[in-house]
């Protein structure tokens, strides 16, 4: 990520840089999940499919895909909690700061997640109150995290 979107592609440390980082780094683990997820689906169904005279398409369409839903929901909620903790990738890639605005929706400023925040402050911070920050931005962590396991269930 460092050395194409950063260096090759000229995007700098910017929340795009970033997140195109951590989709070129989880699609892999995504596609191979929902390989297996699709693989799993019995063949019986399929062949019940084409018995009853649907095409190809339909039969991903209206059969395969929704008896894979299932994995394919618990492969992007396990590469979406992988994303969340990730922070070697979005310190080389979307800084450890922030614009400093309240709502900079702007994808070319610099940016940080919750796990960047935690470790920036457990190391660098020099602030009296460092590891009541750090224990207060890890429960958000742990609570986003579950709020989205729960969202997905």
């Amino acid at each position: 990520g460092l050395a194409l979107f950063v260096g090759y592609f000229q995007i700098g440390l910017t929340i795009l840089g970033g997140a195109a980082s951590l989709a070129l780094l989880n699609l892999p683990v995504l596609t191979r999940v929902a390989e297996e997820a699709i693989r799993a689906v019995p063949q019986e169904l399929r062949a019940a499919a084409y018995a009853l005279g649907s095409t190809k398409f339909q039969c991903i369409r209206k059969v395969v895909l929704p008896a894979s839903l299932n994995g394919i929901i618990t492969g992007i909620s396990l590469v979406a909690g992988r994303a969340y903790g990730e922070s070697a990738v979005i310190i080389l890639t979307a800084g450890t700061s922030t614009s400093g605005e309240m709502w900079d929706l702007n994808l070319f400023s610099p940016g940080s997640t919750l796990a960047v925040h935690l470790w920036y402050v457990q190391s660098e911070a020099i602030v009296a109150d460092a590891r009541e920050i750090a224990d207060k931005a890890a429960a958000v962590l742990v609570f986003v995290v579950l709020l989205l396991n729960l969202l997905l269930r």
